[in-house]
């Protein structure tokens, strides 16, 4: 069992697989989910600790009692944790580990932690290609991932030997399947997930205005109320006259820090990092998490599907649409946008100007490039959540 403590929200993963020679063959993954994270408790670490219960008892009647003794659960929180100050993110750990103690499960000191933003990509590298069959292809054959979260974005993909054995320190992963072993290219963008994302965008008009309560080009005309992102208020106030999304963009791009020096000449993203220097891993991309999300609140995708081909143009226009509607409440928002939730509702103009301008601008996409977003991948008849505690479980029952 996984519990993926990220930024808005905890989600537990309860795998059962079937031990195979060289490897396994995963049976079924029992999901469920609450809101808020662990970090909207930072300063209260035992009602932290407490908010997990629910998922705890989830497990409880999922696991059979035989069982619960050697069922391994591990908590792995992500970028919400990270950006607590202090000693906040550790204070709420050792909570969560004191509760693990009084638990059935099989849980150590060591099973209760903050997972590494680089661990974060390569795990939803390894659960897309394993669920979609591609580990016995060789690296050539498989898919790169890009991970929209909340504080943070991942991109993964598989290189060769000798691109690992050139690679600058702290970019490769290696990860494990079985008797599989691959090199995965990860960089973890911390700031740079969606929720982080539009504060850096509001902050970023703050200070090219020179004004505390500069308006956004990113925010509705009309629209005038705080957003707050890590404990932090960030002004949010539309512009009078409503603009498109190449005006936001241009504060996303501020955001993005592309001038920020590069540590390899030529072969950087963003933000100064590495991008991996391409190949054949990097030829597919599949997009996840809030990609997909946003793309099916849109309306780029029906809300029945699993997965969708797009184009980072397609973001784009429709950002471009939206952008120019003014604010005229929620219920207005709605109607144009029925899937959108409440709290995202005055962000969409900036939503899908973010993602366009970091699929393009950031990663260097192309913008008629088709990408895939996926929810869910079909695997064995049944599907599967696209989500790294798969890859994080099948690593450890691999090592």
């Amino acid at each position: 069992m996984v519990i993926d403590a990220g930024s808005t929200g905890s989600r537990v993963h309860i795998f059962r697989f079937k031990k195979l020679d060289g490897g396994f063959k995963l049976v079924s993954d029992a999901f469920h989910q609450l809101k808020p994270g662990l970090s909207a408790f930072a300063g209260n670490p035992t009602a932290a600790a407490g908010s997990l219960d629910p998922l705890l008892a989830r497990a409880v009647e999922a696991v059979p009692a035989a069982l619960r003794a050697e069922t391994q659960l591990e908590l792995r929180a992500t970028a919400g944790l990270r950006l607590l100050p202090g000693g906040q993110a550790e204070e709420i750990l050792a909570a969560v580990r004191e509760r693990f103690a009084r638990t059935p499960f099989l849980s150590r000191r060591d099973s209760v932690s903050i997972l590494d933003g680089s661990d974060e990509g390569a795990y939803m590298w390894l659960t897309m290609n394993y669920l979609l069959g591609n580990l016995e292809k060789g690296y050539a054959g498989t898919v790169g991932s890009i991970d929209l979260g909340g504080g943070s974005v991942q991109q993964a993909y598989a290189i060769s030997h000798a691109a690992a054995a050139e690679a600058p320190p702290g970019y490769v992963q290696k990860v494990r399947a079985g008797d599989q072993a691959y090199n995965v290219y990860v960089h973890s963008y911390l700031g740079h997930g969606l929720m982080a994302g539009r504060a850096g965008a509001l902050d970023s008009a703050r200070l090219g205005a020179g004004q505390e309560r500069a308006e956004s080009a990113c925010m509705p005309s009309g629209y005038d109320k705080a957003y707050v992102y890590a404990g932090k208020e960030h002004v949010a106030v539309g512009a009078d006259a409503p603009g498109g999304a190449e005006q936001c963009a241009a504060d996303v791009r501020l955001s993005l820090l592309k001038e920020k020096p590069c540590e390899v000449k030529f072969q950087c993203s963003f933000g100064g990092a590495w991008s991996g220097g391409g190949g054949e891993g990097a030829r597919a991309m599949y997009l996840t998490s809030y990609f997909f999300d946003r793309a099916v609140e849109a309306g780029l995708a029906p809300s029945s599907a699993t997965s969708a081909r797009l184009r980072p143009a397609e973001f784009r226009a429709k950002a471009d649409a939206v952008c120019r509607l003014p604010w005229k409440g929620l219920s207005d928002m709605q109607a144009r946008f029925p899937d959108v939730e409440a709290d995202h509702a005055p962000f969409v103009c900036m939503d899908l100007s973010f993602i366009a301008s970091l699929l393009v601008d950031g990663f260097k996409i192309a913008p008629e490039a088709e990408l895939v977003v996926v929810k869910q991948f079909l695997y064995n008849g049944l599907l599967f959540e696209s989500a790294w505690p798969l890859g994080a479980a099948i690593n450890t029952l691999s090592g």
